[in-house]
């Protein structure tokens, strides 16, 4: 029996050897064929108008091909399914940026292909500058001006029902969350020095009323309120001062949550701010002066601290920053450190300058300010890199800080007293109003407020301005 299966092992041991020698298949690998396909990076489309979608497709056999859109909403976090060849659709969603893919599916072979694109839902006011304007009795307007020129005044009357805005404008502040999949925008404050009715949030691409002032608070204020000076924080709500205290819009949770970006009470502390915010350059301490303690005092909106202002250990300087003893006139924060003007017991114009560290501040210098007499109760200061400008009347001066030197931007003859003054978005760049203009300047070295772009042909002296790319 042994024997038997043996022999027959070794029959099989050669038939096997055989079968081996005899074998003359191909095993190298074939990639089955993969379809190439064309599509943009991004397809801008109008709200409300048709999107479509041609790919270009190369494929030996197309008949087995399926395709199948997907296109994701961080807002709704919800994703919505489209299929054929083409994506042909009405476009519905908001005004923002969307990701997008097409995925191509080969039945022949069970394979899918991923492409991905972009989608831009844009209004007609998705792109241009919105201007803050202020007309006969204090009367607010919003205007949009597009990238051409046009300029449409009257945009928040026009897309509600002709309501009109709360009187005396101070501020447009957007609001923005760069930290979404391509940035998205929350709404624009109008903040106004009406107390009964302190300002309104307007969506940025149709202008329509979200909210009064007054409803942002989660225990609704009775009364009066003063709206004073506000900064946007890069979680899409903002910081800022409410009769004398610093209020921060809460950000916790999802953007979308009902209550985001609403106010709680104050930060806790004993204090009564001036209107005005400056902000170190990392973003975290937001400083103001005291009017009571006339001294110092920072803020971070994030953990909703206050700090009253210590002097850090630095050269010898002849003031402190937590008795400043002054009467505000305006706090600017550069690269380059922090400016703090003001009028002492005697009248005189006073110029400090001061380092931050943290809730620290490290007192620089203390001197009269040596232009005092251009100074008039309507200037209007503005900081960019190592430059102070400030208006006086229908001028505007560069003064630098380090020769004390002011000169005026003798490139341009305003035709009314400055009403706005504000550096812009792009490098020495400087955009200043005065009623019925509005002017981009050029603060490069040597251009000395060279008119880059000028838009006019409108009502109200400009109050503030975004530029929305």
């Amino acid at each position: 029996m042994k024997n038997i299966s043996l022999s027959f092992a070794v029959l099989l041991a050669v038939a096997l050897l055989a079968s081996c020698i005899d074998d003359k298949g191909n095993y190298r690998y074939q990639a089955p064929e993969q379809p190439v396909v064309v599509i943009d990076e991004v397809y801008p489309v109008t709200v409300g108008d048709r999107l479509l979608v041609r790919p270009q497709v190369t494929f030996s056999d197309k008949t087995q091909l399926t395709y199948h859109w997907e296109i994701s909403d961080p807002v709704l976090m919800d994703t919505h399914h489209h299929e054929g060849e083409q994506l042909d659709i009405l476009f519905t969603l908001r005004a923002q940026l969307y990701m997008a893919r097409l995925i191509v599916t080969d039945h022949l072979t069970g394979m899918k292909y991923f492409y991905p694109f972009h989608i831009s839902g844009r209004t007609a006011f998705s792109q241009g500058v919105v201007m803050l304007t202020s007309g006969s009795g204090g009367r607010a307007g919003l205007s949009f001006i597009a990238a051409e020129g046009t300029v449409r005044q009257g945009v928040y009357e026009l897309m509600n029902d002709g309501e009109p805005l709360p009187r005396d404008p101070l501020q447009l502040v957007a609001l923005y969350n760069p930290n979404m999949v391509g940035g998205l925008y929350m709404g624009y404050w109008v903040i106004c020095a009406d107390k009964d009715d302190p300002g309104v949030l307007v969506d940025v691409n149709t202008f329509v009323k979200i909210r009064h002032f007054k409803e942002n608070f989660f225990d609704i204020p009775d009364g009066q309120v003063s709206a004073q000076s506000f900064v946007p924080l890069d979680n899409g709500t903002m910081a800022g001062i409410v009769d004398g205290k610093f209020y921060v819009g809460r950000f916790e949770g999802y953007h979308e949550w009902p209550g985001f970006g609403f106010f709680s009470p104050p930060v806790l502390g004993f204090y009564t701010l001036a209107p005005c915010i400056a902000v170190d350059q990392g973003g975290t301490f937001h400083w103001s002066y005291d009017v009571d303690k006339r001294a110092l005092v920072s803020f971070i909106p994030a953990a909703g601290m206050m700090f009253e202002a210590a002097h850090m250990q630095g050269p010898p300087v002849n003031w402190d920053p937590a008795h400043v003893d002054l009467d505000f006139i305006t706090l600017l924060s550069g690269p380059t450190g922090f400016y703090l003007f003001g009028r002492d017991a005697g009248g005189i114009m006073q110029e400090l300058s001061f380092m931050s560290g943290g809730q620290f501040a490290m007192s620089q210098y203390k001197r009269p300010f040596a232009h005092d007499a251009l100074v008039t109760p309507g200037t209007l200061w503005a900081i960019y890199l190592t430059d102070i400008y400030f208006s006086s009347g229908n001028v505007v001066y560069r003064y630098n800080p380090s020769s004390q030197v002011a000169e005026p931007l003798s490139a341009i003859t305003l035709p009314g007293e400055v009403s706005m003054l504000k550096v812009g978005r792009d490098a020495n760049q400087l955009l200043v109003g005065t009623e019925g203009h509005l002017y981009w300047l050029d603060i490069a070295p040597g251009q000395n407020g060279r008119v880059i772009r000028h838009v006019e042909g409108f009502s109200g002296k400009p109050v503030d301005v975004y530029d929305k790319r």
